[in-house]
């Protein structure tokens, strides 16, 4: 799948997600109407700026694991996509490697059924937009740098989740090797 149709497979999830997520926050917030309703047209740029974040932590993370001679990874996974999405939304709730539920945050992969027989997670929650800055923290910390380089790792997703809280971005990185 080319890098254009994921782009607009992405956009209608997320297009969903902002709707069934209620926005920026979990409801309120600018963009509302009078009913509650958020306008369409910030629906549209919440997406665009989440997509951008994403697509650039992606191409960074490759950009480091091209430096080290290991092949970029694949980003063509929607399902992958939605379980990143679903988990960078959950982390607003409970940031760490564990679901809101108690469970593992890998059991996100499999409410979406994706075939893993290895997958990694890095998180992270940020006041401001740098998705450069990102990629550096992780890459600084010994146990995300591990996921990012992971030789065995073929795909990649990033889900974003925008709140009106403190952390301003939630970023989830999910890597998985293909069943």
């Amino acid at each position: 799948m080319n890098v254009k149709k994921w782009n607009l497979l992405a956009i209608l999830f997320v297009m969903v997600f902002v709707i069934v997520a209620g926005g920026c926050g979990g409801g309120g917030g600018g963009g509302s109407d009078s009913d509650g309703k958020i306008d369409p047209d910030d629906q549209i740029d919440l997406v665009d700026e989440l997509l951008a974040y994403a697509d650039d932590i992606i191409s960074l993370t490759n950009a480091e694991r091209l430096k080290e001679g290991i092949p970029a990874l694949l980003s063509d996974d929607i399902d992958l996509t939605k379980a990143a999405f679903k988990r960078a939304l959950e982390i607003e709730t409970r940031f760490e490697h564990i679901r809101p539920d108690g469970s593992s945050c890998f059991t996100a992969l499999d409410d979406f059924k994706v075939k893993y027989v290895k997958a990694g997670e890095n998180i992270q929650r940020r006041s401001d937009w740098d998705p450069a800055n990102s990629v550096l923290l992780w890459m600084n910390s010994p146990g995300h740098k591990q996921n990012i380089l992971d030789p065995d790792f073929t795909h990649i997703s990033v889900g974003v989740y925008k709140s009106s809280g403190t952390y301003k971005f939630y970023i989830v990185q999910l890597f998985i090797k293909e069943k």
